[in-house]
């Protein structure tokens, strides 16, 4: 579905911890918006979160405006990654058309070591706001310390696996448990790469329906299995999906409370 319209959040780490690496990863997210984007079809918005989640740039189609919302970012305190996850669920992906009625994908970038220290939601409580909305979740662990590339480093078919930190633990349960892909960069010329591989992720990916027997409408999470007959493939797909009843029909209708820290 190549054509299908995007609405992207990308929510970025500002705490300490990221400090040295910053300047870099603002340009490469600013790069990824600037390669993403479709004019008139796609819009995004910013959230950074430290000691709180910030809304910096509500959703817009203007990359410059983005790209002037994430220059402006310094880093801060403290990181409450699972509350930025819960609001950006919540907030600014509870629908699924835009105003044309035309259905979109729904997709949050999260660049962040994974390391929360403050949030008031827990870890599987925003994992659950995603996974209601039919949010996927791509991650890029800013946790790499910068390191040269080695001939052992570069075949590293898994680096979340092989090197990852408990953060990216983390990042890696919110990827896999929405259909995205976890990226562990090796330093930070590789958050600029896996940027690229997600821009490339999302025009390929496809839609599988079907008509589930189950007509029940209750506020249940149904597990979906996706097998392969061909070895050595590996497919990312959401887990599953939630049914929506008549109760969050009429909560799309309700006006939102905005819940983001002001500055």
């Amino acid at each position: 579905e190549t054509n299908l319209p995007l609405r992207i959040g990308l929510l970025i780490d500002t705490s300490s911890s990221i400090r040295t690496r910053f300047q870099f990863e603002q340009e490469a997210a600013i790069d990824f918006l600037h390669t993403v984007l479709r004019p008139k079809t796609d819009k995004a918005f910013i959230i950074s979160f430290d000691a709180e989640p910030e809304l910096v740039q509500d959703l817009t189609g203007d990359p410059i405006d983005l790209a002037e919302a994430i220059r402006e970012l310094r880093p801060g305190g403290g990181t409450t990654l699972y509350d930025a996850i819960y609001l950006a669920a919540k907030m600014k992906m509870a629908k699924s058309t835009d105003e044309q009625g035309r259905p979109f994908r729904k997709l949050l970038i999260v660049l962040s070591d994974g390391n929360d220290t403050g949030s008031l939601v827990t870890r599987e409580e925003a994992l659950e706001m995603a996974r209601r909305h039919d949010v996927t979740v791509f991650t890029v662990s800013t946790s790499a310390m910068p390191i040269q590339y080695s001939g052992r480093s570069m075949e590293l078919q898994d680096p979340c696996k092989v090197m990852g930190q408990e953060g990216d633990k983390v990042l890696r349960r919110y990827a896999e448990a929405t259909g995205g892909t976890a990226y562990c960069p090796f330093n930070t010329i590789d958050v600029g790469r896996s940027f690229e591989r997600i821009a490339n992720e999302l025009r390929s990916q496809y839609t599988i329906t079907y008509n589930p027997t189950n007509k029940e409408r209750v506020r249940r999470f149904r597990e979906i299995r996706i097998s392969i007959r061909r070895k050595g493939l590996e497919v990312h797909h959401r887990p599953g999906y939630y049914a929506r009843t008549e109760e969050d029909e009429d909560e799309d209708d309700k006006t939102q409370v905005d819940l983001f820290g002001s500055g």
